[in-house]
Formats: structure tokens, C-alpha cells, sequence
């Protein structure tokens, strides 16, 4: 999210899409995303686990927000550039197996 303008992006999260729910008090990557283009949390709806050679794209996805901090340091900055592409919003799981 930290390249604004970029077309597309990456959110390496784990297998359950948005986790499958909202975590309170987690401002991790995945939340922070949802906080600030909330229009992906409609994919919670219909996605679930992904299999290990899947991923997810959103396209489109808009930022609303701005934001400063991780974690328990994570703050609302105010609205996004009204400018601001949209982008593309691709989901996967972060680990690795090994088989």
C-alpha cells in the first residue's frame, strides 16, 4: 500500500481471505487494507479458504483513507487523494509448504 500509485499490489496474508472475519485491536497488513479500501470486504462474502495454488485478484479496489502506524500504533489519517487509482489487489497466502 506504501506505493500509492502503483496498478496493482500484493497482500500476503494467510489462506483464509481477510481472515475470514474482522480481528479487534489488529492493525496488521491485511486489516490496515480492509480499513482503507473497504469495498474488498464484500470478498469475504464469497471467498473462503484458498488452496495452495490459488490467489485472488480484486480489481478496481479503491483507497478511502489514509492511515499512520502498525499495529498498536495505527491512526486514521484522514481521506485519500480523491485522485487516487484504482488498482488491482492480488491475495495470497503467505506460507510456504514443502511437500
Amino acid at each position: 500500500m506504501e506505493t500509492d500509485r502503483a496498478d496493482a499490489m500484493v497482500n500476503f496474508a494467510n489462506q483464509v481471505y481477510g481472515y475470514g472475519r474482522f480481528l479487534p485491536n489488529s492493525c496488521t497488513q491485511e486489516e490496515i487494507l480492509q480499513l482503507c479500501c473497504p469495498e474488498i470486504n464484500v470478498g469475504m462474502l464469497v471467498h473462503g479458504r484458498m488452496k495452495e495454488n490459488e490467489a485472488y485478484v480484486v480489481r478496481n479496489a479503491r483507497r478511502f483513507s489514509n492511515y499512520q502506524g502498525y499495529g498498536g500504533s495505527f491512526r486514521f489519517d484522514g481521506p485519500a487523494a480523491s485522485d487516487f487509482p484504482a488498482q488491482s489487489i492480488i491475495f495470497m497466502d503467505a506460507s510456504i509448504t514443502y511437500k
